[in-house]
């Protein structure tokens, strides 16, 4: 209860009402919540949106599907659970983990203001290990720019193959796919240019990169 009353006190200051930071997405409503960076600049944090299906029972070892649509208000203030991987901390893990993260700098009810451009960003870790909740938004809405990360399956649960049909494997890089597909599609909704995506990462995140733009099929879904 000291949390909520805390929470509407600080909107309360800036002149925003819960409300404000609802956004619809075609699947549904979502919460986020209002934040301020060391630098003292005030960015608004939608966390754990689903970008696809979670990847359980017949799904398990497919390519990603879209997700599906929800009732009421989904609360995404924050992220709370890694992919399945070797425990190296005390992060939650769970196959449910295709989720996405979208960090803006300003207000997406602001239909005045000029959308800006899109980091996309890919997380490393050997394919085995990592997570979107190791990286903040700071440096980048600092500047005026919009931050996407994202969790995308590991280990054999996103790369293991049979070499045929059955399990025909990276379906960690196509979570990937999927997520820009999401992000072109959507982050109008929160102040993002779809037009000026860029996508990048570090170690297996930015061999991952350089996948992504050997892929065809994701031509015109980022700069």
């Amino acid at each position: 209860m000291f949390g909520r009353i805390l929470f509407l006190l600080v909107l309360a200051k800036f002149g925003l009402s819960i409300d404000d930071l609802i956004i619809t997405l075609p699947n549904g409503k979502i919460r986020g919540r209002q934040d301020i960076t060391l630098q003292n600049k005030t960015y608004y944090a939608f966390e754990k949106i689903p970008y696809a299906t979670p990847p359980l029972g017949p799904l398990r070892l497919k390519a990603p599907q879209p997700a599906q649509n929800w009732e009421g208000i989904l609360d995404t203030t924050h992220i709370d659970v890694s992919c399945v991987q070797l425990e190296i901390d005390d992060q939650p893990q769970s196959e449910d983990c295709l989720y996405i993260n979208v960090f803006t700098p300003q207000l997406p009810s602001n239909k005045t203001t000029e959308l800006l451009p899109v980091m996309f960003f890919i997380h490393g870790g050997g394919y085995i290990h990592g997570s979107s909740m190791d990286y903040g938004p700071d440096l980048f809405v600092n500047n005026d720019v919009l931050l996407v990360t994202i969790n995308y399956r590991l280990g054999p649960f996103g790369f293991l193959s049979t070499g045929d049909d059955v399990i025909p494997g990276n379906q960690g890089l196509k979570d990937q796919k999927l997520a820009i597909q999401w992000t072109h599609d959507n982050i109008g909704l929160f102040g993002g240019d779809a037009e000026k995506i860029t996508i990048f990462g570090h170690s297996a995140g930015s061999a991952s990169v350089a996948y992504q733009l050997l892929n065809q099929h994701s031509e015109g879904t980022f700069s």
